[in-house]
């Protein structure tokens, strides 16, 4: 099923290479298959593409898990600050379109995984 999803999105990406719905879904379907480093590049094309604050924030959330799944924690907790940073300049900013459920499976063997969840949180502005 994953992989049908993927090839759907990789040829709305051969369309329009920036497609930013695309390369998101695109990058969190590849941590859900432990492909850290490919969802860490395909975060970092959304980041450089979008402006949008909805966009920006998931993408960052997005090179967080990566980066704790490949193990740099430091870099994560970077991600981390950057994203609580950005909704403090937001007041009242939520997002609120985009479900963290897939990707409960992997935090939950993630190294410093209450990182995602605070994110996670406060994304979601609870």
């Amino acid at each position: 099923k994953y992989e049908e999803a993927i090839e759907y999105y990789e040829k709305a990406l051969e369309i329009d290479p920036n497609y930013i719905l695309a390369l998101l879904n695109l990058s969190e379907l590849k941590l859900i298959l432990k492909k850290p480093k490919e969802a860490l590049k395909l975060a970092e094309k959304s980041l450089s593409i979008s402006k949008e604050d909805r966009d920006v924030l998931i993408s960052r959330y997005l090179k967080m898990v990566a980066y704790l799944m490949l193990g740099e924690v430091e870099n994560a907790e970077k991600e981390f600050q950057t994203i609580e940073d950005h909704l403090k300049r937001l007041e009242g900013f939520r997002v609120k379109d985009w479900d963290f459920t897939p990707l409960k499976p992997i935090v939950d063997e993630l190294p410093k995984k209450e990182l995602v969840i605070k994110a996670e949180k406060i994304l979601k502005g609870l």
